[in-house]
């Protein structure tokens, strides 16, 4: 067992139901859809002493708050304070920010061709399906789902509606 478990357990009841009672007011904002209110009773939240399960719980509930940068703090909070927990760390690592691996490849020349084809021909094609690649056209329909249906899969075909 963690310290902050062992200490956890060591509380008084007036100290473990102040604690549920703010995980209360977490869960109520969110059952209410109110992102504001989920983010003021997070900054009211005691921490100290949480068990990974109330940084597991916390977690969701920022993310059905649409409260995603909690969501990050507390999984990565939790993730520091126990990292024998396989899923805290797994939130922690989804929810962490993008890394940049490489800034020195070229640009991929089929995505300006595709802008390109699209900037020449949008009047012609206006409020119709399209379906690029590498700057030609594949197919054109009214519904996405007809043109997906003519175009055989592969990799590197933009589908996308001309507005």
């Amino acid at each position: 067992m963690t310290a902050a478990v062992l200490e956890r357990n060591n509380l008084t009841q007036a100290e473990n139901a102040r604690l549920d009672a703010q995980m209360a007011k977490l869960a109520a904002a969110v059952a209410a859809a109110d992102t504001q209110a989920f983010l003021t009773a997070y900054r009211q939240v005691d921490w100290h002493n949480r068990p990974v399960q109330d940084y597991l719980a916390v977690t969701r509930m920022a993310l059905a708050a649409g409260a995603y940068l909690r969501a990050r703090e507390v999984s990565a909070q939790g993730a520091a304070l126990y990292p024998e927990e396989a899923e805290i760390v797994k939130l922690a690592h989804i929810l962490s920010p993008p890394k940049v691996i490489r800034t020195d490849l070229p640009a991929e020349p089929a995505l300006a061709a595709n802008h390109e084809w699209l900037r020449l021909h949008r009047q012609e094609y206006l409020g119709r399906w399209v379906a690029l690649s590498q700057g030609h056209l594949l197919g054109v329909d009214d519904s996405f789902s007809a043109l997906a249906a003519q175009i055989t899969p592969c990799r590197d075909i933009l589908f996308t509606k001309v507005l």
